[in-house]
């Protein structure tokens, strides 16, 4: 057996076995027979059981290890899989030691790379040899981040070389990529981009801190690092990729990616919202037939996903570009997450199975391509079957995105939601159908009806057919009478039921019609003139270069390459582009002549990605231009048709474009735009010295100009790829295709306009920067003036929030003393005419300062200084300050600006460029240095301000100018609080003086102070929210008259007065109850004593009108004394006059005159039934008559004000008063419901209630369902009410009362018909009774006409004496709102008329109280129960609006809420008077009723006179038993009577 034996060497552990020990194993003939002995696999089989017990213990993390998971294969559950195993490997380069010695398609590349290498280390300016020699004396570490099975068959040295020649190719393969120089190692586009998908391949990794030691070792490692954050940024979707960087080292380029892909660009990174979801089905159809809406998020983070449950619910999701490398990075993302040694969240799978749980058909593709959320470049199949593909075997974190899934469901299983989307749709579809559907459902009620009476009144006749021939002719005379009752009967039953159901369907339609909007339709755009545009654009497809791999800007052009307002013009020639109409401008030259601005916007409306070449991709794009003097176009953007159009003093013609955008080396690179266009140009004459005859005749054809169609024009927009302050002007050219002999051809068009917020700006100009403000900070006099500065980190923030949309003042140059063209120009802008007639005062000049442009740089977590760029615009006083702030062309009334702010100053210095800059920045010759303070006084009231300054000192051309911005409260609330902005006070003393001046002691002002209470500072509240409660009273905005009211009457003057500082408070304050100084109630302290209540005040003055015009801003500070409610301030004016008089003017503070007096007298809290709840202001000059400067005293009188807890009392009224017309409602609905009863069991008395009663509150019922006005109270809108109770009309609460008060009228209505149907009815059968005695049936016939003559007469009356009341005041339109929020118009006439229904439905009583003395009544028609509590119901609103109204001056506006009190009727007189006369007609029909006719008539009797006419037998009532006869079923034989009676009824 020995010699048959092998001896086999097996390695074990040293701790099993002190050395190898052979084992003898038998032949293979003889291997059953294995000697292994027992004793020798004892010891082994101990350690083994050790190393099971000690294994997951832990152990030091080794230096790869602390860095992240190492590179490995992908798991074998992905590789398997048939679909997706080929995501894992590389398509032309391998990386790394795994794929190392693969395939021999990798060896071409090797090739490239070793090319790549030498470019990498000669433009690092080291040697070969140093660079290698740091790699490799790192090479143990950086195996580490390896997989030992990936790395064991490579030695130190052969794998050194490998991460070399790697590494050094990645670094410079990426950044030729970025600078486009692939070129330069031969290397064409389709090869970059496969070598761009290995990179982020998960077995293709290198360790990131091999990248990190070359680019350090390279002289370009800024370059290195910024182009790596550049391909990772794009890569992400970023907006701006440069700014992106990661926070710490990744493990790989993939783990960089897969960190931009889950942080927020700009933000501190944050997880997505989580939860706990499993189970989540639901599909992209799924959501839209549930109308759940899909919307782009702002960032395209994949944390960024949300959902908006706000009816009808909003999905928010990122946007990604879906192309052939969508599959790849995705894949090899999720394999990397699901590493062992990698510890994540799984954002991207959790991403992604989301996402694939979206998707599941291709209409689900494009709707989310429709929504902008994919970018797709593959068909809709494909991608659907892609996210299927890739999300096999992946688990989700069910966490993330948990919270958003379950409120998708949630919004998805709520009924409710369904329901409302079933009613949007049938709205929307079945509006017009629900009248014919009406029409429909009614017909068979009228035939119904008159079938049926048709059929008994031929049946009737055969049941007497033996009477005689008298008792025939009687019979006949009673169906026809008949056949009239029961038209009669069945056309009121009709009518009701018509009524009804037109109420409900319009209650439906007006209600619920703005509950959803229904989306436009998709536009399609049409490309079918590319090739007559590539023909035509020859020039620009020939300098185009092609598409880089990592351009992304193809996808933002509709957002970058869109402009509003820019300037265009035409040099003038034989053939201009448009006319223009200013014959009304040289009509009314006083109203100063404006200069008519020539604008064009342009937006690019379509990019077609799917048709794109190397060079260029289809674009349709929408220019509209035109001259105006208003400075705003008509919307002309999806005119099927464009045409131009003309108004007087307005020209607009747009023009729809179709064409190519390309990108281009030229002029330092540049976006370009070239475009057919179409439109229906302006037919000219062929008289060549007035084209334009036919707009100078006397009525030109504004509606109807001659046109002609073209679309031989050529557009040709040019745009900087990368703008800067001197390279920031968007240019183009505009011609016609035209021959000159043809009269469609028009002299080219020039266009001007300049960057976007959008664009990229490249802050680069250091050099012309530095002429301006270097040494910084620059020393000019608005530095050292003693105003504390902002020097915070959010400083951008403010920058940016103050100036949007928003204009500076320019403050007159009142110290300057020279030549009048000196003192009186602009700044550095070339003066127009208009600013130049200000003489240096500047009045109603404004500046804008626009494109706002910040970029922070951050020292050790601290802002160090800010980049700005801006232009600053200055606007004349007459131009449309609207279009000013959006106009976007350069010229010379703009100035591009851009510089630098620190915060060891707080000053921005900036170079100022005016108009067209050139490359040298030789038009750079102004600084401009701009302020935040914190500091502020009666002297300094700006939140921002600054000045414009020569640079060249010696040859200045102009005075220093000066802009600020005024502070508004609402500024100091939020972004400004952190800031702590503090007020100092310097005119106590001179308020103290003008308090005891107008304060003198008498026993009034004891009185006064001993009833009467104002405004002060709440006991119970700590100091400063007390304080801020009082700011919040004393601030006025409210429209004014002066005082006394003059004769003629003067138009309103609107005045507001803001307060900025009470006390120590500067501002407003919001509590957060932290600390023991919110908690102290300010009258417990020790300083709580009366001198202390006299508190310093400061506040903002502004009024509007022409009146005082030159009154436009007043600063006030002094004392407010509460006892009295009185502010005595010292006012400071700003002035604008010429320079010459603000020079002579010594006394002036800051440019300002001070010698003013203001006193603000405030109404009291408490009283306002006996005093006007007005202010009232006084202002008055302290300087002589002969100054200048002195103006007269001013006095206004203040409408209506009400304070802090009044406004809040009126929200609160809103519901008290909706509870109100429940109860009052509730209480009529209860008393027609007892006349219905009663009527039951006094059936002789039924005929002779008024059916004209009735119709009056039928019709006061059926008016608010129809016009949509407050039942029983009425509700104005006005400017005091509709803004406090804004927030109250969307309340729930709110909507639920106003619905319930809907249906109460309602009710209120059908029954008061049911009302009238009983009446009527019993008319009819008394008429059965005696159809040859019609007089004695009641007829409201004479009723009817006497109420509505005596309702005419007192309409006339009321009319006229309101007219004589209004007759100085021009006649104004009154608003109405309704319950949904919009409002209609009302003439002054048709108020009075609405006010006067008002009155017709109090006095409803009146036609019963006339039709009882007609008909001579000995009965009681009415029961007490209802006409007294009708009667109460309809008098408990004027009873009401006594108590509560204050009393008003007369000339006050129709601000009132309930009822007008400026209507002769609805007076103070007339609320009480008109409870009076209703109670008078209750009482009237209470003795009617209660005595008879003939007791009546001698009762009122003096002597023999009676002032009641005898009785008559015109009207005496048929015997009572005929009635029952007719009415109770069984006697005298007429049960089929009484059953047809039941049928109709």
């Amino acid at each position: 057996m020995a010699g048959m034996e092998h001896v086999i060497s097996v390695e074990t552990d040293e701790t099993c076995r002190g050395n190898d020990q052979p084992i003898i194993v038998a032949d293979e003939t003889q291997w059953s027979s294995i000697e292994v002995p027992v004793s020798r696999l004892s010891p082994c089989r101990e350690q083994w059981l050790e190393q099971l017990e000690k294994a997951g213990e832990d152990r030091a993390p080794n230096e790869a290890e602390k860095t992240g998971p190492k590179i490995q294969m992908a798991p074998f559950l992905l590789r398997e899989h048939p679909n997706v195993a080929k995501y894992f490997e590389p398509r032309v380069m391998s990386l790394g030691p795994i794929h190392h010695h693969g395939k021999p398609k990798y060896k071409r590349a090797e090739k490239y790379k070793l090319g790549l290498a030498n470019k990498f280390v000669k433009e690092s300016r080291k040697t070969a040899e140093s660079l290698y020699k740091k790699i490799e004396e790192k090479i143990k570490q950086l195996r580490e981040y390896f997989d030992e099975e990936v790395t064991k068959k490579y030695e130190d040295e052969y794998l050194a070389r490998m991460l070399f020649v790697d590494g050094c190719a990645v670094l410079q393969f990426i950044y030729y990529g970025i600078e486009d120089k692939l070129k330069d190692v031969k290397m064409k586009n389709d090869q970059s981009r496969f070598w761009m998908d290995d990179l982020f391949l998960l077995e293709n990794q290198l360790p990131y801190q091999l990248l990190e030691d070359l680019m350090e070792l390279s002289d370009k490692k800024e370059n290195l690092h910024k182009s790596i954050d550049i391909l990772t940024g794009v890569l992400a979707g970023y907006d701006d990729p440069e700014k992106t960087s990661a926070d710490q080292m990744p493990a790989h380029l993939l783990d960089r990616l897969r960190t931009k892909l889950l942080v927020m660009p700009n933000s501190p990174a944050r997880a997505a919202e989580t939860g706990w979801a499993w189970n989540f089905s639901l599909k992209v159809r799924d959501l839209r037939a549930a109308g759940i809406q899909l919307k782009r998020s702002k960032t395209s983070s994949l944390t960024d996903v949300s959902f908006d449950d706000r009816f009808p619910g909003y999905l928010y999701l990122p946007p990604i570009v879906v192309d052939e490398s969508t599959g790849p990075i995705f894949m090899n993302l999720t394999a990397y997450e699901m590493c062992p040694d990698f510890d994540n969240d799984f954002g991207v799978t959790s991403y992604v199975c989301f996402l694939r749980s979206l998707i599941k058909h291709p209409d689900d593709v494009k709707e989310l391509t429709k929504a902008h959320i994919l970018d797709n470049f593959l068909d809709n199949e494909e991608v659907a079957k892609l996210f299927n593909d890739i999300a096999t075997d992946l688990v989700p974190n069910p966490e993330i995105y948990g919270y958003v899934k379950m409120n998708i469901q949630k919004c998805y299983n709520n009924n409710i939601y369904h329901i409302l989307i079933k009613l949007k749709t049938w709205i929307a579809e079945k509006t017009v159908d629900c009248h014919q559907k009406l029409f429909i459902f009614t017909l068979p009620f009228v035939v119904s009806s008159r079938s049926n009476s048709r059929v008994k009144l031929f049946l009737e006749p055969k049941i007497h057919s033996s009477a005689s021939g008298l008792q025939l002719h009687r019979y006949d005379q009673e169906y026809t009478n008949k056949n009239a009752r029961f038209r009669a009967i069945g056309i009121m039953k009709i009518a009701s039921l018509a009524v009804i159901l037109w109420t409900v369907c319009g209650l439906l339609v007006f209600g619920y019609a703005n509950l959803y909007v229904q989306e436009a339709d998709t536009v399609t755009y049409k490309y079918d003139r590319i090739d007559e545009v590539k023909k035509e654009c020859a020039s620009v497809l020939s300098s185009a270069s092609e598409w880089r791999p990592d351009d992304k800007r193809v996808y933002s052009i509709k957002d970058d390459l869109s402009f509003v307002n820019g300037d265009w013009r035409q040099e003038a020639g034989k053939a201009p582009l448009m006319p223009f109409d200013d014959r009304e401008l040289r009509k009314n030259p006083s109203d100063g002549w404006k200069d008519p601005l020539k604008l064009v916007s342009f937006w690019v409306m379509d990019v077609d990605h799917t048709h794109r070449s190397r060079k260029s991709v289809s674009v349709t794009g929408f220019l509209n231009m035109g001259i105006t003097v208003g400075g705003s176009f008509m919307s002309s953007m999806y005119l099927e048709t464009p045409q131009f159009q003309m108004l007087p003093s307005h020209s607009q013609l747009p023009i729809a474009f179709e064409g190519i955008y390309t990108v281009s080396k030229k002029n330092g690179g540049e976006r370009v735009l070239c475009l057919l266009g179409s439109t229906m140009l302006p037919s000219r004459e062929p008289n060549s010295m007035d084209p334009w005859e036919w707009v100078n005749v006397s009525i030109p054809i504004y509606d109807q100009p001659p046109l002609s169609q073209d679309d031989r024009i050529l557009l040709v927009l040019r745009f900087p790829s990368m703008f800067t302050l001197t390279n920031r002007v968007i240019r183009g050219e505009m011609r016609s295709l035209n021959p000159k002999s043809n009269p469609k051809y028009f002299d080219e068009v020039q266009i001007l306009s300049q960057l976007g917020k959008s664009m990229d700006y490249e802050f680069g100009s250091v050099k012309i920067v530095s002429n301006a403000c270097d040494p910084y900070p620059f020393q000019d006099t608005l530095m050292n003036g003693g105003i504390s500065i902002y020097r915070g980190y959010r400083f951008c923030e403010i920058l940016e929030e103050v100036t949007r949309d928003q204009a500076f003042t320019v403050v007159p140059n009142w110290r300057c003393n020279s030549t009048d063209e000196f003192c009186s120009k602009l700044g550095p802008y070339m003066s127009d005419k208009e600013i130049k007639a200000t003489d240096g005062g500047f009045k109603d000049v404004k500046l804008y300062m626009q494109n706002v442009m910040c970029d922070q740089k951050t020292t050790r977590g601290n802002i160090s200084s800010v980049r700005v760029s801006a232009v600053f615009r200055a606007v004349p006083p007459m131009e449309n300050q609207y279009t000013a702030s959006t106009r976007s062309g350069l010229n010379n009334m703009t100035v591009v600006a851009e510089g630098v702010w620190k915060s060891s100053s707080g000053q921005l210095c900036m170079v100022g460029c005016l108009g067209l800059v050139d490359g040298e920045g030789s038009r750079c010759n102004s600084r401009i240095c701009l302020y935040i303070p914190i500091s502020f006084s009666i002297k300094q009231r700006s939140i921002i301000f600054g000045s414009f300054s020569s640079i060249n000192k010696d040859n200045a051309s102009y005075f220093p100018l000066s802009f600020e911005k005024l502070v508004q409260p609402t500024e100091l609330w939020n972004y400004f609080k952190a800031s702590h902005p503090y007020y100092s006070y310097s005119k106590i003393n001179a308020a103290g003086v003008i308090l005891e001046k107008n304060e003198p002691f008498t026993f009034g002002t004891v009185i006064k102070k001993s009833l009467l209470k104002f405004p002060k500072l709440e006991d119970t509240e700590a100091l400063l929210i007390s304080l801020s409660l009082l700011s919040e009273d004393l601030t006025l905005h409210v429209s004014a008259v002066p005082d006394p009211f003059p004769s003629p009457r003067l138009l309103k003057t609107d005045v507001q007065l803001d307060i900025l500082s009470v006390g120590p408070l500067f501002g407003r304050y919001w509590s957060n109850g932290s600390t023991t100084e919110e908690e102290t109630p300010y009258h417990s302290k020790a300083a709580y004593t009366e001198k202390q209540l006299l508190i310093n005040v400061s506040a903002l003055l502004t009024f509007t009108g022409k009146a005082y015009n030159n009154f436009s801003v007043v600063f006030l500070e002094g004392l407010y004394d509460p006892h009295v409610g009185k502010m005595y301030l010292v006012g400071c004016r700003d002035v604008r006059a010429s320079w010459q008089i603000l020079f002579a003017s010594m006394d002036l503070e800051a440019g300002m005159d001070c010698l003013v007096e203001v006193v603000v007298s405030y109404p009291p809290t408490t009283a306002r039934w006996l005093v006007n709840p007005t202010a009232k202001i006084s202002i008055t000059s302290k300087r002589t008559e002969d100054d200048p400067l002195h103006f007269s005293t001013i006095k206004l009188q203040t409408f209506s004000i009400m304070y802090r807890k009044q406004r809040e009392d009126i929200l609160s009224r809103r519901v008290v008063e909706g509870v109100l017309r429940i109860l009052t409602l509730s209480v009529a609905i209860a008393c027609i419901s007892s006349q219905l009863f009663y009527i039951n069991h006094n059936l002789e008395s039924v005929p002779y209630t008024s059916l004209v009663m009735l119709g009056i509150q039928a019709l006061g019922y059926s008016l608010p369902l129809i016009t949509g006005a407050e039942a029983l109270f009425k509700r104005m809108a006005s400017e005091s009410y509709e803004t406090s109770s804004y927030d109250l009309q969307n309340e729930q609460w709110f909507h639920i009362i106003d619905y319930t008060v809907k249906l109460l009228v309602m009710v209120s209505f059908i029954l008061t018909l049911r009302l009238c149907q009983k009446v009527w009815k019993s008319r009819i059968r008394l008429l059965t009774r005696a159809p040859l005695e019609l007089h004695r049936v009641p007829s409201d016939k004479r009723i009817f006409l006497t109420t509505l003559t005596i309702h005419v007469i007192g309409y006339m009356i009321v009319l006229i004496l309101h007219s004589m009341k209004t007759s100085q005041r021009p006649l104004k339109a009154k608003t109405h709102l309704i319950s949904t929020g919009s409002s209609h118009m009302l003439w002054e006439w048709e108020t009075v008329l609405e006010e006067y229904v008002g009155l017709v439905q109090d006095f409803f009583l009146l036609p019963q109280f006339i039709g009882n003395l007609v008909w001579q009544i000995d009965c009681k028609p009415l029961r007490k129960l209802y006409f007294i509590g009708i009667t109460a119901v309809r008098l408990f609103p004027h009873i009401y609006d006594y108590i509560r109204a204050p009393d008003l001056n007369p000339y006050f506006a129709e601000d009132y809420e309930l009822i007008n009190p400026n209507f002769d009727f609805y007076s103070k007189f007339g609320d009480i008077a008109i409870p009076v006369t209703a109670i008078i007609l209750a009482i009237a029909v209470y003795v009617q009723q209660r005595w008879n006719y003939e007791k009546l008539s001698q009762t009122l009797a003096l002597g023999h006179v009676k002032l009641l006419p005898l009785g008559s037998r015109m009207y005496e009532r048929l015997p009572s038993q005929l009635v029952e006869a007719e009415l109770v079923s069984g006697v005298n034989g007429n049960a089929g009577h009484e059953k047809e009676c039941n049928d109709v009824e």
